[in-house]
């Protein structure tokens, strides 16, 4: 059972979902998603949604990550989703 997999594409559904329903592209100001990175060394990402670089510079490192590259950023191994929020408006 690949637990990662189940929640990338939860986002997904959720996100083209919302989409659909307003026609329109997800809104990506209503919500945070913040990932730690697990591994020993820098990693650099580039998300494939916003063209975004996230640079994870070692160990413990914590980003806040566009949710439109939630997804892709899921399938990376050394990277945990710590919090999925919707700030106060």
């Amino acid at each position: 059972m690949n637990c990662c997999g189940n929640k990338r594409q939860a986002l997904q559904q959720d996100m083209q979902a919302q989409a659909q329903q307003n026609n329109t592209e997800p809104v990506v100001s209503r919500s945070e998603i913040r990932f730690q990175y697990k591994g020993q060394h820098q990693l650099s990402v580039v998300g494939a949604a916003t063209g975004n670089r996230y640079v994870f510079p070692g160990f413990g490192a914590q980003l806040l990550v566009d949710p439109a590259d939630a997804a892709g950023l899921m399938a990376e191994p050394l990277l945990e989703t710590l919090r999925i929020a919707t700030p106060k408006q």
